[in-house]
């Protein structure tokens, strides 16, 4: 009964404040500590409302909400001074609009539930999860802030929003002075497009609306752009060698063979400036060169203010021979700073490739070359070339080089979400981005690498390029997304043991007899989970993006005169709001949805070898509560496999014609 009185309460008092404070979510947790002082009640929130016993999730007193249990003796801070107290009660509450949706207590009779329930949707149709927080997620937040974050998880055990929270939280200002974190100097690398659009929309409730968030390549095209004198062209020509050329500018070797390269470019410099400077006397800028310390180019930069500083105070010859060494050492950070044009030059050096890419046969290396002369012909860069530009730039600047202002920088904070997908390269450019490993959170689950060509550099080389022991890499186990009967088929399908979780529907595969049933079954599941659930987002994912393109625009023309729209996402156009969404399976990465439909999984689309497991385990961990697998085609090996372990459900879907009543069957019997 008290439960039950404390529930009511907590509901009656979210109504109070909604109504007060005129938000939908005022706050979403309340606990209470009995102190020497009396009791003190807190309600933690998106926010501060301190007039109103309301702190920001962030606050240091939260933690007594999402990692205490109710008799732990715990310190609040809040009222300007430490006050210690017992823990008496606490309640989490999940408000979708302006109704509360549940309310869990935490209590000596209400333990906390093992196994909770998907994230409230707001009306936009995302997942709010501040109120689904785990203490083990919590403490994966508010870590050290001296220290990288690197966490591996299994799909849906929230590996992005401890990510994303943990910025959120490096950048509250808190009780003891300003925010440590610049919002504005964080980048969020994500996988594609269709991901970055989806985290995008969850950074201004999290105060991050001004962090760079991108994928690779769209960053990195920018940051190029703005490091070069002209215009930045695109080679997206499909071109005989690719495959050739991406092993090798993907090859760990690269590293090396970048920093040798730019080594044998800094010794032709100081003979260039030797030569140059010898002519006019200014043999002591030579020296100032040498005794700089630092990439190549700021001590280039720093030996060219001097030299700026004496002209400007010396006279007569001696002001003009300074003036030519002015001149010199800007030629010398032009010269240096020509990072389109180096790519082919570094790329064409067969012997130089030779020498540092082990594994790479020679036959790569000319096919490779001969390319990129091609493209090099054509006065352009290929999406493949983008990270050597970048650690090009990174080995001679130690940082972004804006060519106009001449300014070097760096991010004060760098989140890589799906690391797994990300090439050497591409990681090591991303890991310099900032000044220190402690700036850097990397999350990923290998499980869900479906980018064959990123060779993946492994857990313990993270660990170790970070400065930190593979015992720092956290875990998260428990999925928080999908139901245990979704998460059995996903382990089922990896080999991995059987994992906790919600009770849910079974997932089934129906068999069809040709595309008009297919249609009609998908029409059926949609209609049926719209009736059935309060704003869904709804899924249907194809194996190839014009299939997805074509089975939206059938939907759509059926469901026109019904409440439910119909979507095809693709890229940026992903639209994250109640409805169907139709799509491809390679666009889901990181993405989630209360149902999802998949199409055709035969062995053409979700092949029997590692990167087609991996393809289909992404795509099945997008469901939350509902996974329907549906085809004309037989089920793949990959499904029949999971059918025959008892972890889907498998029934036919063959037409079956009504039954037809007669004029007899209208009377009693």
């Amino acid at each position: 009964m008290k439960q039950i009185e404390l529930g009511l309460e907590v509901e009656a008092e979210h109504k109070r404040h909604r109504r007060v404070l005129e938000t939908d979510d005022p706050w979403f947790g309340r606990f209470r500590v009995e102190t020497g002082e009396g009791p003190v009640t807190v309600r933690v929130g998106p926010g501060d409302a301190p007039e109103h016993q309301i702190v920001d999730w962030r606050h240091p007193d939260s933690a007594a909400l999402f990692d205490a249990h109710v008799g732990q003796e715990v310190e609040l801070v809040g009222r300007g001074r430490a006050v210690r107290g017992r823990l008496e009660e606490r309640a989490k509450m999940g408000a979708e609009g302006r109704r509360v949706r549940q309310v869990e207590l935490f209590g000596p009779d209400a333990p906390t539930p093992s196994a909770p329930g998907p994230a409230p949707r707001t009306p936009s149709g995302l997942p709010n999860v501040l109120s689904l927080l785990t203490p083990a997620q919590y403490r994966l937040i508010t870590a050290t802030r001296d220290r990288p974050v690197v966490l591996q998880g299994r799909a849906g055990s929230g590996k992005t929003t401890v990510a994303l929270h943990r910025v959120s939280w490096l950048s509250y200002p808190g009780p003891e002075g300003p925010a440590p974190l610049d919002p504005s100097r964080v980048l969020v690398v994500m996988f594609n497009r269709a991901l970055r659009a989806y985290v995008a929309s969850l950074m201004a409730p999290l105060g991050l609306s001004e962090a760079r968030i991108d994928t690779f390549h769209g960053w990195a095209l920018e940051a190029i752009k703005s490091a070069s004198s002209r215009p930045v062209e695109v080679w997206n020509q499909g071109h005989e060698g690719r495959e050739a050329a991406v092993r090798v500018k993907r090859n760990v070797g690269m590293l090396s063979a970048v920093s040798a390269f730019v080594e044998r470019q800094k010794q032709r410099l100081r003979t260039w400036l030797e030569e140059h400077l010898r002519e006019y006397g200014a043999m002591e800028r030579l020296e100032a060169f040498d005794a700089a310390i630092g990439p190549v180019v700021p001590r280039l930069q720093s030996v060219l203010v001097e030299t700026r500083q004496q002209r400007d105070r010396a006279l007569g010859s001696d002001q003009q021979r300074l003036e030519q060494a002015v001149r010199i050492f800007e030629r010398a950070i032009f010269r240096m700073t020509q990072f389109l044009d180096e790519v082919p030059t570094l790329l064409e050096d067969r012997s130089l490739l030779r020498e540092h890419l082990e594994g790479v046969p020679p036959w790569d290396v000319d096919s490779c070359a001969r390319l990129q002369a091609r493209i090099h012909a054509a006065d352009a860069l290929s999406f493949d070339d983008f990270a050597l530009v970048l650690l090009l730039m990174l080995e001679k600047t130690g940082g972004l080089f804006d060519v106009k202002s001449g300014e070097i920088s760096l991010f004060e904070h760098i989140v890589i979400d799906e690391a797994q997908d990300f090439g050497p390269v591409e990681l090591d450019v991303l890991l310099r981005l900032v000044p220190s490993p402690a700036d850097v959170t990397i999350v990923g689950d290998l499980n869900q690498k479906i980018v064959p060509d990123a060779d993946f550099v492994g857990w313990t080389e993270i660990a170790r390029r970070l400065g930190v022991d593979q015992a720092a890499v956290a875990h998260l186990e428990v999925g928080h997304r999908s139901t245990r009967p979704i998460m059995a088929l996903a382990h089922g399908l990896m080999g991995l043991p059987a994992p906790d979780g919600r009770e849910g529907r079974r997932p089934e595969f129906v068999r069809v007899d040709d595309e008009d049933q297919l249609l009609e079954a998908l029409l059926g599941w949609a209609r049926r989970r719209w009736a059935e659930s309060a704003n869904p987002h709804l899924c249907v994912v194809c194996g190839h993006r014009d299939q997805a393109k074509a089975l939206a625009e059938r939907l759509g023309g059926a469901l026109t005169s019904e409440r439910l729209p119909v979507r095809w996402g693709h890229n940026r156009s992903f639209e994250f709001a109640p409805g169907l969404t139709v799509t491809n399976a390679r666009q889901l990465k990181g993405l989630e949805f209360d149902g999802v439909a998949v199409v055709e999984p035969s062995d053409q689309a979700y092949p029997e070898t590692e990167d087609g497991r991996r393809l289909l385990y992404t795509v099945i961990t997008r469901a939350q509560d509902d996974l329907l697998m549906l085809g004309v085609a037989a089920p793949g090996g990959l499904i029949r496999d999971q059918i025959d372990a008892g972890h889907l459900l498998e029934r036919s879907g063959a037409h079956v014609d009504p039954v037809v009543f007669r004029a007899e069957d209208e009377e009693p019997f």
